[in-house]
């Protein structure tokens, strides 16, 4: 019997019985047959092709007389051709049915020679006595484009999930390595080091071959009860630490305090990711900044000059020394948070005004001469000066207070007496006046130095606390030299003091004077020194230092800021030469001749 549309025979011994139900038979099996969806095959026990419907011929290409009689393997690649023979044996060994949906995926050829994925479904029946296979072939194409593309996607989500682990991985390496700060890793239970970074290393000065596997303990670089309490602050923290101020211990031996901070992370067991500040400068900076705040403490606190610090704002006084108290007779009880005005002070109240204004246009006033009433009522001379500074951040006024009552009380006497012995109290009043403006000068720096002081409060101000301090000293010493040419002057009119040269380099000598002089200088001022001939003299160093100092000191006095002082000593056939020389004002021709004489002050020096 034909079947319609695949061409194809029905065998006649899988046919029915009689003629009319063997019409009907065939009627019913070309339709289930040919209108089947999934490609149908039949093959006999050679596995010869029998009989393929049209969705077959359309899935491989062939019509049914192309492929009628042939092998199964003609829709096989020739590459699995010998493998599906033995399949296809064993399978006929033992036929079990293979339902679709649980069926073998196998790549078919189409007759143009392209291949093509299906899924195979194989069930045998027999009839009469012989053997058939029915197979149902499916055409898996998109499904395995599907699953193909779906293998693809997963693919790129584990590759892109293992680039941004190895990312993340690369990142935490590189920070962890690469961080100035010492850090590390280590086992939260045993405290062993699992990972340190350079930084740890340059810290401890130990290797990192020394450090891995070892605990901090075992390394003797941390106390046990320091480890115990970073394990106790790490648990009471729920897992981190902040701020742990702990002392460790380098490879020397010496001790380093350090900043911990910690937290536990997992990475297959508890651990501990930490780092280690260094904080030894700062404790190093906190303790210069204590002594700094504890000289100038010093300095304020028992300087003899009446001191006071006020608001600039309003003018209330919130700190002043003991020199202060005892200058207006004030109990500090009194004095504090009260003004100037409010004590009555100054003689009247727009000259404390006109002092603030000028502070506040320039910065400072320096050496305003005036009277202030004390509480008792008497009127004392002082000399004031004052300077803006800043405490805690607010604006502030120091004022200082010399008291020049007794200079007054001196200069009063020497006026009565002058009409007397004329010739000697004006030498009195020339000393008086040299001697107060001389000792204004290094006292001046002592007050600028001591209020520069306040403001540097960082380790990286060291350097300017430095300068200033050694100021104040090189003023103090001037103040001491200037007593000894006073002195001096005496002593050698009077045949007592007595010159006692000794042997020394004059070059050195000179060279160190000129960098104890440069603490004096103005802003921008060089000293320039320059030595020619021998250096070793026989001569009274006192004497060449009161000279020096003497010369060197008024050229720096009286010479402007930026300038340069030139200073020179040559030793020649037995002779010194000191020569100093400035950018300054000069001495007037008409004052040239009176050089020598004492306590003489040239007329342009105001």
């Amino acid at each position: 019997m034909n079947t319609s549309g695949s061409g194809s025979t029905l065998p006649q011994d899988i046919s029915p019985g009689n003629a009319e139900s063997k019409e009907s038979s065939d009627l019913r099996f070309k339709s289930i047959f040919d209108h089947a969806l999934e490609s149908l095959v039949i093959t006999n026990s050679e596995k010869e092709i029998i009989l393929i419907n049209p969705a077959a011929e359309k899935l491989f290409g062939y019509q049914a007389g192309e492929v009628t009689g042939k092998k199964i393997e003609v829709f096989i690649p020739d590459r699995f051709r010998n493998k599906h023979v033995h399949h296809r044996d064993a399978y006929s060994k033992n036929p079990l049915p293979r339902p679709m949906g649980s069926g073998t995926d196998v790549t078919a050829r189409r007759k143009d020679g392209s291949e093509i994925p299906v899924e195979i479904s194989l069930c045998q029946f027999e009839e009469h006595g012989e053997q058939y296979y029915l197979i149902f072939a499916a055409d898996i194409t998109r499904r395995k484009q599907a699953q193909d593309g779906l293998l693809r996607l997963n693919r790129e989500i584990e590759l892109r999930a293992e680039e941004k682990v190895r990312q993340t991985q690369e990142l935490f390496y590189k920070t962890f390595h690469s961080s100035p700060v010492a850090t590390y890793l280590t086992e939260v239970d045993s405290g062993c080091f699992i990972n340190v970074n350079e930084a740890f290393e340059e810290l401890f000065q130990l290797n990192r071959e020394d450090i891995i596997g070892k605990s901090a303990v075992d390394l003797n670089i941390m106390d046990v009860v320091f480890r115990r309490e970073l394990v106790r602050q790490t648990k009471a923290g729920h897992g981190k630490v902040k701020n742990l101020e702990i002392r460790i211990r380098k490879k020397n031996g010496d001790a380093c305090d350090v900043l911990a901070f910690a937290d536990t992370i997992g990475i297959g067991k508890p651990c501990l990711l930490g780092t280690l500040v260094d904080i030894s400068e700062n404790k190093k900076a906190e303790e210069a900044i204590r002594k700094s705040n504890e000289l100038f403490s010093k300095l304020f606190k028992e300087n003899p000059l009446g001191i006071v610090i006020s608001n600039l704002t309003d003018g209330v006084i919130t700190d002043c020394n003991e020199a202060f108290l005892q200058l207006t007779g004030y109990p500090a009880n009194e004095v504090h948070g009260k003004t100037i005005h409010d004590l009555d002070l100054l003689d009247y109240f727009g000259e404390e005004s006109e002092l603030v204004d000028e502070v506040l246009s320039n910065g400072s006033v320096k050496d305003v001469e005036t009277y202030i009433k004390s509480r008792d009522g008497l009127l004392r001379w002082v000399s004031v000066s004052m300077q803006s500074i800043r405490v805690d951040h607010k604006p502030c006024l120091l004022s200082v207070f010399l008291d020049l009552t007794v200079h007054r009380e001196a200069e009063q006497k020497i006026n009565s007496a002058l009409q007397k012995e004329k010739e000697l109290n004006d030498l009195k009043s020339s000393f008086v006046s040299l001697a107060s403006h001389e000792f204004r000068t290094p006292l001046g720096g002592i007050l600028s130095s001591a209020t520069l002081l306040e403001k540097y409060t960082t380790t990286e101000q060291q350097e300017s606390r430095n300068r200033h301090i050694n100021r104040i000293k090189v003023s103090v010493k001037n103040l001491n030299n200037i007593l000894d040419e006073f002195l001096s002057i005496g002593k050698i009119e009077d045949g007592k003091l007595v010159p006692k040269p000794e042997k020394f380099d004059l070059e050195e000598f000179t060279g160190k004077l000129c960098n104890e002089i440069k603490g004096i200088s103005k802003p921008g001022q060089s000293i320039v020194y320059n030595h020619e001939g021998e250096k070793d003299i026989l001569l009274d160093p006192v004497f060449v230092r009161h000279i020096l100092t003497n010369l060197s000191s008024n050229a720096i006095k009286y010479s402007p800021e930026n300038s340069s002082i030139y200073i020179r000593t040559k030793s020649e056939n037995g002779k010194i030469i000191l020569n100093v020389k400035d950018e300054g004002i000069g001495i007037p021709e008409e004052d040239q001749k009176r050089l020598f004489e004492k306590f003489f002050r040239a007329s342009n020096v105001g």
